[in-house]
């Protein structure tokens, strides 16, 4: 069984692989506590912040006493199963995540069926505009 950080770090690793594959250039940033992927095109002034979620298996997304309006990104990206070896991914813009979370005593969370809701996969990001 791995780690909480063994897992995002997996979620990270993977996700910038899929990115990579589809010719975007990724960084990864460590700002403080947060880290993102950075993502642009070779031809394209235009850059993306993604922030990454990496679960172990089907479960709530947590954001504890954070609220998700401080994430400094662009997109959200929630992998999850992490350690299946079949991970399945959801993307959304920060304001879909904002929109579906939910607040309880001072944790915030994303429930399965809302994050279920945001589109399969990365493509997403794939129609980005580089310019």
């Amino acid at each position: 069984m791995l780690s909480n950080f063994d897992v995002h770090d997996e979620g990270m690793r993977y996700i910038r692989k899929l990115l990579e594959e589809e010719n975007w250039i990724v960084e990864e940033i460590k700002n403080g506590k947060d880290d993102y992927l950075q993502i642009n095109k070779s031809e394209s002034y235009k850059t993306y912040k993604i922030k990454v979620k990496a679960l172990s298996k089907k479960d709530p997304v947590p954001f504890h006493t954070r609220s998700p309006e401080s994430i400094n990104a662009d997109f959200f990206v929630i992998c999850r199963n992490m350690e299946t070896g079949n991970p399945e991914i959801f993307t959304a813009t920060m304001t879909e995540v904002i929109k579906a979370t939910h607040k309880h005593n001072n944790d915030y969370w994303l429930e399965i069926p809302d994050y279920e809701r945001f589109e399969r996969g990365i493509a997403k990001l794939k129609s980005l505009k580089t310019f």
